[in-house]
């Protein structure tokens, strides 16, 4: 029990300060005007709330662009500057931190869970980013784990689909590099170097 409640507790911090913070602001108790006058007396503490609140995104789900916009509105540039990159490092920290010392929801959590996949996945263990999406595509279409987990039709139909994309890509709409892909790539590219910490 304690267990799973580990694996969703950002999920219950972040419900119950989003319901807090409601409720405050339905009754009157919050108000903007009030936030402006307190900030303007106490600049040490607007920056560590919003430090709090940037360790408190590294492990939830609240809007980054916020945090940083809201210390631009309170701070000097020089001053916010600097707050947010404290505050950013802080957050990477916080999530790194997170993922590194849960147990829930591990490679090998998920390979115990999942017993009839773990041999080949053991087998692909090593297997690093292929170079390009024809081997990407080939190495998936090779994959008897993606095939059970799918299904045979399923995994075939999204093979072709994929093949489908990654030849109308080049081909029909040219060689400019768009920012799906940017970002597509640079996940992926993340989630490979996290396997080497």
């Amino acid at each position: 029990m304690l267990k799973k409640l580990r694996l969703y507790l950002p999920i219950i911090i972040m419900v119950i300060v989003a319901a807090a913070v409601g409720v405050l602001l339905l009754n009157g108790t919050l108000q903007v005007d009030q936030i402006i006058a307190a900030v303007d007396d106490n600049k040490p503490l607007a920056a560590a709330v919003i430090l709090a609140l940037f360790v408190f995104k590294g492990f939830s789900c609240l809007p980054y662009a916020a945090i940083l916009v809201g210390c631009s509105l309170i701070f000097d540039l020089p001053l916010a500057l600097a707050i947010n990159t404290v505050g950013t490092l802080l957050c990477i920290s916080v999530s790194y931190l997170v993922g590194r010392f849960s147990r829930g929801l591990t490679f090998d959590g998920m390979m115990e869970k999942y017993p009839k996949i773990t041999p080949e996945m053991r087998n692909n263990e090593s297997h690093k980013l292929p170079g390009n999406i024809y081997d990407a595509i080939a190495d998936f279409e090779q994959s008897a784990a993606m095939k059970q987990i799918l299904g045979a039709e399923n995994h075939a139909k999204y093979a072709s689909l994929k093949r489908a994309v990654a030849n109308r890509s080049p081909h029909d709409l040219g060689n400019r590099i768009k920012r799906g892909e940017i970002v597509f790539h640079h996940e992926v590219t993340n989630q490979c170097l996290w396997t080497d910490f």
